[in-house]
């Protein structure tokens, strides 16, 4: 009894000293009320009014009448179901683009420098360029008057880049990076013997990769899946310039207030959505993130011995080099 309170005096104590910092630095405080202010206005009171818009009605209160009007949309429905797919598409194929790219980069010898920087481009592309770059791109070479699609291949009026095709082809583009890197830092994690071990015993390359590699990958493949249909089902620019007639919810919500001039009901589907997105990061952040720590844990204790056979290290970087 007499260890507890004391262990509960301590945390009291530290909480203590913890208030007279911040109160006794006058910088950190007025960043501290200034970040607040910002957070309020940008961030909580903007949530406010779309949660108020979308359970009240000056008519008649708190009334559930708005939701029911929003999941009643057939538009809406479609939507939605057109959301979930495309998310989990494009979750899919960046999973497995992202795992090829740094299992090359982490394990396969590359001979030239040309081919490590390119790694570091496709990791740093889409974070600095804009949302819709690949949509204009793509339309740019495969749309209707596309420089492939007109002037090589000489069709006229293609649209079979514009839809779900298109959609999945850029997302997939924008957001395979992010699984990219986050499999890199787990194969760097992983200790190389442990993987010679199963080789000195026997076991074929792709026998290691199917029975050590990928399940010590598997947290981070589930971590890297939802963090991408997060991106995915919240995209705007994508679905508005290459998306057609293909309706997610973000475009859907958009032509609600610009069409419809139904704010409400735009509210409403504004926050099934973010319940959506909320309920994955929630589960990204508090379930997978608690596994993976639990799998992995410190760095390799030494290097790793990369792949030089040619019967591997050409057919795996030349499909990079396509991609």
């Amino acid at each position: 009894m007499s260890q507890s309170l004391s262990a509960k005096e301590l945390r009291r104590q530290g909480r203590a000293l913890d208030r007279k910092k911040v109160l006794g630095d006058p910088i950190l405080m007025m960043m501290i009320i200034i970040m607040v202010i910002f957070l309020t206005l940008f961030i909580v009171y903007p949530l406010v009014m779309l949660l108020s818009e979308a359970v009240y009605s000056s008519e008649s209160g708190f009334t559930g009448d708005i939701m029911h009007s929003a999941l009643s949309y057939v538009t809406f429905k479609t939507a939605f179901l057109n959301t979930l797919k495309l998310g989990c598409i494009v979750g899919v194929t960046s999973v497995i683009i992202g795992m090829l790219f740094a299992y090359i980069d982490v394990y396969v010898h590359m001979r030239t420098r040309f081919l490590a920087r390119m790694f570091n481009v496709v990791a740093t592309m889409p974070v600095v360029s804009p949302p819709f770059v690949l949509s204009l791109s793509l339309i740019m070479l495969f749309g209707r008057t596309g420089f492939i699609t007109k002037n090589l291949m000489h069709l006229r009026n293609f649209q079979g880049i514009y839809g779900m095709t298109g959609l999945i082809i850029v997302q997939t583009l924008t957001y395979f990076p992010v699984c990219y890197l986050t499999f890199k830092g787990l194969l760097k994690n992983i200790d190389p013997s442990i993987e010679e071990a199963a080789r000195d015993i026997g076991a074929s390359r792709m026998k290691v990769f199917t029975a050590v590699t990928l399940p010590l990958m598997l947290p981070g493949i589930g971590n890297a899946f939802l963090v991408t249909f997060i991106e995915s089902i919240a995209d705007f620019a994508n679905p508005m310039i290459i998306g057609g007639n293909y309706d997610t919810l973000a475009t859907t919500i958009y032509l609600q207030i610009t069409g419809s001039l139904n704010k409400q009901v735009a509210s409403a589907m504004a926050l099934i959505l973010l319940l959506l997105t909320m309920a994955l990061f929630v589960l990204q952040k508090y379930w997978l993130e608690r596994k993976a720590t639990a799998t992995l844990t410190g760095k390799a204790a030494r290097g790793r011995i990369l792949i030089e056979d040619k019967s591997v290290r050409y057919p795996l970087t030349a499909l990079c080099m396509i991609i």
